[in-house]
């Protein structure tokens, strides 16, 4: 897998550019799965979309299917810890279960990886923060398509000492 945590947000949280708990951060589900992207922003048709690392005609392809919203979803009650063991913070959000209201099994919904970025007007500026490889596709057919962090949380960020 290739995950990866862009300097975007390593610069951004230093800068006051990305404050995790306040900002509308999202997760944009993505169908190829097993590449390097690059930390730039391309306007596509007014939309967002991210390059892969070393070409620009290739664009990663946002997830599309029954009841999928596009753009992805906004994190829902964002924490920011600290843990006992000096240098180390916590990002954290609710889990993401996507489906219909109803029927609630009426999904449809195929990916290999997301994005998670900083949502800004217009969308095309806004700032991605990491990618999230799942190493294979992940399909949902006539069922919830569900996220569930890890329980130490979406992030681990730790200082060197």
């Amino acid at each position: 897998m290739a995950n990866q945590v862009y300097d975007t947000l390593k610069k951004g949280l230093l800068t006051g550019d990305v404050t995790l708990s306040a900002d509308s951060i999202y997760i944009l589900l993505v169908q190829e799965s097993n590449v390097t992207v690059t930390t730039s922003a391309v306007s596509l048709s007014g939309t967002l979309s991210f390059e892969y690392s070393g070409t620009s005609a290739l664009e990663l392809t946002e997830t599309s299917g029954v009841n999928y919203t596009s753009g992805g979803y906004e994190l829902q009650n964002k924490t920011v810890s600290a843990s006992s063991t000096a240098g180390t913070l916590y990002f954290d959000a609710d889990d993401i279960t996507i489906s219909a209201s109803s029927p609630p099994e009426n999904t449809s919904i195929t990916a290999g990886s997301m994005l998670l970025y900083k949502r800004l007007t217009p969308i095309e500026t806004s700032i991605p923060l990491a990618y999230f490889d799942f190493g294979v596709d992940e399909v949902t057919v006539n069922n919830s398509f569900k996220i569930q962090w890890h329980s130490s949380g979406i992030l681990t960020l730790k200082t060197e000492t």
